[in-house]
């Protein structure tokens, strides 16, 4: 029999231990982590939940985020995407004890998820398939993609991709300088900032200045772990004409290109598949499974299919307690957004002379 329940600060050993052992254990589950992004961000606040056996034996558990409107708890998914169960490596040998053992673990998770949050989404990693436990205890449950590039052979991974991608890898490499920023300053995050908000405006969206900030502080934390890298592509003169930012897991050795940004001359010089190429070149000899992540396009991810990566399938769980109050948080959110994309293109000029003392460069259409 399993029980599941919150664990507390001094039992924190014990889940990075888990993440250690486990097949869906990620660096970046683990509770200085999750620590991080709750420091940088005082609206976030996370919860682990611990699933023991019947010894008291931590068997696996899930942590996540979450935000308190109105007394309500909401996830909005995870800042690294996979969040979902982790289970510790089974001692059975029988496929039959393995797979009892399993559900009755997420059987336990999903109950206790179910009674701590009103409104949840998590995504599990790919290497967790079998979910009927949350199926069966009425979990909506939406079938995902995510592209993993298997760079453990460079030269396989050239010629897995299209010709075409391979052909513009070559002629932008003429005009680009690739590489890792090592510099410690701002200097790099701030430039790359500057393109993730141009790569944004074709989606409609602005960042705020404080989701900037937020954003450049937990970089600089993870960086000065070795969490993660900016890689970038240079023109003749030093500008940066675009970057990725890869962050880094060594429990399962694998890296999340994470956020990506670049000018609108760079994509038009057919630049994104040279930048995505080099920066998983950079990683490959520690992190040879490189991670694009989920695609919200079609297009999107027939991209990566073009790139070499390979679609994996993974599962995305939500469930909503449905109450009045609730509906009225997300209808108040919804609301929110609504205003918030409607003012931002017509405020976004006068702001960015206000913050910067000067006229912001064009947007992309």
């Amino acid at each position: 029999m399993y029980t599941a329940r919150a664990l507390d600060a001094s039992e924190y050993p014990a889940w990075d231990q888990l993440i250690a052992a486990s097949v869906q254990g990620k660096t970046f589950l683990r509770s200085d982590w999750l620590q991080m992004l709750c420091e940088t961000d005082p609206g976030v606040h996370f919860r682990v939940l611990g699933c023991f056996d019947s010894k008291g034996q931590l068997a696996g558990g899930q942590a996540f985020c979450y935000q308190e409107r109105w007394g309500i708890k909401i996830t909005d998914g995870y800042e690294f995407l996979y969040s979902g169960p982790v289970l510790a490596p089974s001692q059975h040998k029988s496929v039959a004890k393995r797979s009892a053992e399993h559900y009755e673990m997420l059987k336990a998770i999903s109950a206790t998820l179910a009674a701590q949050v009103d409104d949840i989404t998590v995504d599990l990693q790919p290497a967790l398939s079998d979910v009927r436990a949350f199926i069966f205890d009425g979990w909506q449950v939406i079938p995902m993609y995510s592209h993993l590039w298997h760079m453990h052979d460079l030269k396989s991974a050239w010629l897995n991709m299209s010709h075409a991608k391979r052909t513009q890898i070559r002629h932008v490499e003429k005009d680009h300088v690739f590489g890792v920023e090592e510099s410690d300053g701002d200097g790099a995050i701030a430039a790359f900032v500057s393109l993730y908000r141009e790569t944004m405006a074709k989606y409609d969206w602005q960042p705020s200045a404080r989701w900037e900030q937020v954003l450049q502080a937990r970089f600089r934390w993870m960086r000065e772990r070795d969490g993660c890298r900016l890689y970038t592509a240079r023109t003749a003169d030093g500008k940066m004409a675009g970057g990725v930012i890869a962050i880094l897991s060594r429990d399962d050795h694998s890296a999340l290109l994470w956020r990506v940004g670049t000018s609108q001359d760079f994509v038009k010089a057919g630049g994104v598949p040279a930048l995505y190429w080099h920066a998983a070149c950079g990683v490959a000899a520690e992190f040879p499974c490189v991670d694009f992540g989920w695609s919200p396009q079609a297009s999107l991810s027939q991209f990566k299919d073009y790139m070499g990566a390979q679609a994996e399938l993974h599962f995305r769980l939500s469930r909503c307690s449905g109450s009045m109050r609730l509906r009225l948080v997300n209808h108040s959110k919804k609301l929110k957004d609504r205003v918030y994309n409607l003012l931002m293109p017509i405020a976004y000029n006068p702001w960015q002379r206000l913050r910067y003392g000067r006229t912001p460069r064009k947007q992309m259409p």
